[in-house]
């Protein structure tokens, strides 16, 4: 097969970043083999760091968690796929399968050299690190703006605020699949929920399980739930007066306006 039709076609998976799914499934895969985040890691050529957040992403993305995680004891720990995730994965094979199939289709029919750069572009490409998926629940507009409820694939319900013009052009409905975005600067992390609770509507709780602190800038991931972490990104002087610890709970609140929704196009 022809190696730039066959790199061409594999954009139509691009997701987050510049990273494919295909390496996400590639780490999941490589985590499954070596039991350990740091060895998969390895193995895929990525730092721990950029290996823990694209694990986290795919898993914000399905509706149950991806693994369990040991800390030291009498195994040493490690982390281990739940069933869903193995099944997750022989899914993967089976589509990279008809993947192979469909190439070699445009291949015959449409020949070698044929750019299916164009068609890539209308993948969804996004440098949100929260990608949250799930359903809508309700929609209520009022004037010219909605509010989208959106009950997340993880358990949590946050509202969205989107323009009536916006709800009109995605042809947004009740009970229709969605992809919540949001950027890690748009997440406040408090202690209290009562942090300027009228001009905010989303407020999700969770447990400290990253912290990094470098130059002028700091990043903080909690654990709302077995298949949801969130990233927030904060100022150095923030990071400072909040003082957050290793394993303390916090508030995430987020802004309606601060997060955009994604759907396939009809």
């Amino acid at each position: 097969m022809n190696s730039s039709l066959k790199l061409s076609s594999s954009l139509f998976l691009c997701n987050q970043d510049t990273r494919l799914p295909l390496e996400r499934m590639a780490l999941l895969r490589a985590l499954n083999t070596t039991g350990s985040i740091t060895k998969a890691a390895k193995a895929c050529n990525l730092s721990y760091k950029a290996a823990w957040d694209s694990l986290h992403t795919l898993q914000n993305l399905m509706n149950f968690p991806l693994f369990t995680s040991e800390i030291g004891g009498k195994g040493g720990g490690g982390s281990k796929l739940t069933a869903e995730a193995e099944n997750l994965l022989f899914q993967w094979e089976q589509f990279l399968s008809v993947h192979e199939q469909i190439l070699g289709v445009l291949e015959r029919t449409m020949g070698q050299n044929q750019d299916l750069n164009p068609l890539s572009r209308l993948v969804l490409q996004t440098s949100a690190r929260n990608q949250l998926s799930g359903k809508i629940k309700g929609i209520l507009e009022t004037g010219l703006l909605t509010e989208v409820t959106v009950d997340l694939s993880s358990g949590f319900s946050i509202v969205v605020q989107i323009t009536k013009d916006s709800l009109n052009v995605m042809g947004l409905v009740v009970g229709a699949p969605i992809l919540c975005l949001i950027k890690a600067s748009a997440v406040q992390m408090a202690r209290s929920r009562s942090l300027q609770a009228g001009l905010y509507q989303n407020h999700l709780s969770g447990k400290v399980v990253y912290l990094e602190s470098t130059g002028s800038q700091a990043e903080i991931h909690i654990k709302c739930s077995e298949s949801l972490l969130l990233v927030a990104s904060l100022g150095k002087d923030e990071f400072v007066e909040l003082d957050p610890k290793q394993g303390e709970e916090l508030q995430a609140i987020i802004s309606s306006s601060a997060v955009i929704l994604a759907s396939l196009s009809h």
